[in-house]
């Protein structure tokens, strides 16, 4: 099996030059560029690239060769991992190649899939998908009639995966395997992109369609790429059959596109993006719903597995839990037009959505409030709706928890600037699910830390935000940490669902693979990237 290659396209005669910022002007005028979201201090380059192309990309390449230096990827920067902090070398930013290039209808998928650049954000592909107004690019020149039919009904169609953060470019977004909070039903990412070109590290370029490159593991492909030919040989790792972002994607049979899915910018930059896209559903059916306790919580969540696998009609895109302290730091808004009026007796809330049609919204209704009431409430005591203020009513809920843990981080940093939160990206399999939140409380009680517990539930995917008040604190919630890092690789989980690995987490590596394991992907690595140009410091 020979992987094709490609070339680049051809810059448009509309298209500024390759933009060089100096180092000099770097702090003043870019500074934002050298940081992320994880807040990771000592950024810097010794130049900064703007590209507007592909052609663009591989002069980028061609100078960092000539420096005998190496090359960071930066888009949308709201990453919590450090992935797009430049620690030396150059920086590499892509945002501005953000055109749409094209669409076509899958009869295979029976759906539409578009092609964009990967500085495209998530906002801007779903604005334009409702208004039916994507920019195509026509480089001077007509788009073709599928793209009009595609345009005709786009705002019939929506982006799938729901990454928290609608700033976050396409891009980005393929290179961490991003999710949200639909992934539960939708799936990541992954599940969602078709098509990739790659510029690998010598300037050879890869079009790589799902599907088309598929190893056994007895399999084998090969890469022409300029520097040399590479064999490719399945690696023996697997990983594990939950969601998880930590390192190279290897399962049976190895789809070679997995392999760039999520591997954080270290084995090749990012050129265009094929996304495969979901017709909306008639309509959202949202509730929050309270209990009196977490277990009654986490109860309604086993009966909501349980009733998917029946004919009662409940099959949510998504479902969310908060804990005691998450409602608690809601309550407590100082703004009392930021406060939500949770019940007094509320110890813990589930979110959940689905998607309905006006013919099934009565019986969708009475399905979830009979299995609320199995669970000691039910929809008259459930905040939720279907209208379009409702639904942001309850997506302002849902993310104002992180925000609420941020500003007070940021208080408290005024009496102590040392100290940030520690905030935790782990989950495991359905069965260890009740034990790590056990681990969770009972570890962070232990040491009397304050704590917020809340995210994924349906993919036993809890983020548990540590929020220390001083040095002593810092140091014992980074203990806290590892312990609980430990305890989810235990029970078959990942150090990271969602997030990536980064510069931050590369020491967790150690905990979820064996050194064989680790090699291989160091491996694969050196295969893709032989001179070691792209990402230093992310992963390994």
């Amino acid at each position: 099996m020979v992987v094709p290659r490609s070339a680049p396209r051809p810059d448009s005669k509309k298209l500024p030059p390759l933009q060089t910022v100096p180092q000099t002007r770097i702090p003043e005028s870019y500074a934002s560029h050298l940081k992320d979201e994880s807040r990771l201090q000592g950024g810097h380059a010794e130049g900064l690239l703007f590209a507007h192309s592909e052609e663009q990309i591989l002069r980028a390449i061609e100078q960092v060769h000539e420096k005998k230096s190496h090359l960071t990827l930066s888009a949308g920067r709201t990453g919590i991992v450090g992935g797009a902090v430049p620690l030396g070398g150059f920086l590499l930013s892509l945002e501005r190649m953000d055109r749409v290039l094209g669409a076509a209808w899958s009869e295979d998928d029976q759906c539409w899939r578009i092609r964009v650049e990967p500085g495209m954000t998530l906002a801007r592909l779903q604005e334009g998908l409702d208004r039916r107004n994507l920019p195509f690019s026509s480089d001077g020149g007509e788009i073709t009639e599928e793209c009009k039919a595609f345009l005709e009904q786009s705002s019939l169609w929506f982006y799938a995966p729901d990454p928290t953060e609608q700033s976050a470019h396409l891009g980005g977004t393929a290179a961490t395997n991003a999710s949200g909070s639909r992934s539960f039903r939708y799936g990541a990412t992954r599940r969602h992109l078709t098509g990739l070109r790659v510029m690998l590290s010598d300037g050879t370029l890869l079009e790589i369609k799902r599907g088309d490159a598929l190893l056994s593991p007895e399999q084998r492909c090969r890469v022409d790429m300029q520097s040399g030919p590479v064999t490719f040989h399945h690696p023996v790792y697997r990983s594990p059959k939950i969601k998880s972002v930590a390192g190279y994607q290897v399962e049976e049979p190895l789809d070679l596109i997995d392999l760039f899915i999520g591997s954080e910018g270290t084995l090749g930059v990012l050129t265009e993006v094929e996304v495969r896209l979901t017709r909306k559903p008639p309509l959202l059916l949202a509730g929050i719903s309270f209990f009196d306790s977490g277990d009654r919580a986490f109860e309604c969540v086993f009966r909501i597995r349980e009733a998917m696998k029946t004919t009662s009609g409940i099959c949510p895109d998504a479902i969310e839990f908060f804990d005691r302290h998450s409602l608690n730091l809601l309550r407590g808004a100082s703004d009392p037009d930021a406060a939500f009026p949770i019940p007094p007796d509320a110890a813990a809330a589930v979110f959940f959505e689905q998607a309905g049609s006006e013919e099934t919204l009565d019986d969708l209704y009475s399905s979830w409030d009979a299995l609320l009431n199995r669970c000691g409430t039910g929809m008259e005591k459930t905040w939720g709706g279907v209208d379009a203020g409702t639904l942001e009513r309850l997506r302002t809920f849902r993310h104002a928890v992180p925000e609420k843990v941020n500003q007070m981080i940021g208080a408290l940093q005024r009496d102590c600037p040392d100290i940030h939160k520690i905030s935790s990206d782990f989950a495991v399999p359905d069965q260890g699910l009740s034990s790590m939140m056990d681990f969770y409380r009972s570890r962070l009680q232990r040491d009397g830390l304050n704590f917020v517990i809340f995210g994924h539930i349906g993919e036993n995917h809890l983020h548990v935000n540590i929020l220390p008040k001083n040095t002593a604190e810092l140091s014992k919630a980074r203990s806290a940490y590892q312990d609980m890092a430990e305890r989810a690789v235990a029970l078959g989980g990942t150090v990271s669902a969602e997030h990536g690995i980064g510069k931050l987490k590369k020491k967790l590596m150690g905990l979820m693979y064996k050194p064989d394991a680790l090699c291989e992907m160091r491996h694969i690595k050196a295969q893709f990237d032989p001179s070691g140009i792209l990402c230093r410091g992310n992963i390994f």
